[in-house]
């Protein structure tokens, strides 16, 4: 796979049809490529990096594993933070995710 930015940014916009489209296995494929892609080209703490962080916690979220969902979403935060502060629009959508993944954690 090209290490290319606009390649990360296809497979999210891919992953995103795959998620309407119920696929979260092939939804979550997609966004282990992006993030991989992404975390070569920006570093593990850039702020594209949180935004797939955003979208992959979505995938667990569909398949059922809660807490693979919170663990992605607290990196998430953390990262959109640094970049957002923490009064941010990210950083409320990612709590507002977190709270949600929580909820629905049973263990």
């Amino acid at each position: 796979m090209e290490d290319h930015e606009n390649v990360s940014t296809t497979l999210v916009k891919l992953a995103v049809t795959y998620r309407n489209l119920e696929n979260h296995k092939k939804e979550q494929n997609c966004l282990f490529q992006a993030l991989e892609i992404a975390e070569g080209k920006f570093g593990k703490k850039h702020a594209k990096v949180g935004k797939i962080l955003t979208e992959l916690d979505n995938a667990w979220g569909s398949l059922g594993d809660f807490n693979k969902q919170k663990d992605l979403l607290i990196r998430a935060k953390a990262i959109l933070e640094k970049h957002y502060g923490s009064e941010g629009l990210e950083v409320a959508t990612v709590l507002a995710n977190l709270g949600n993944a929580c909820s629905s954690f049973k263990g």
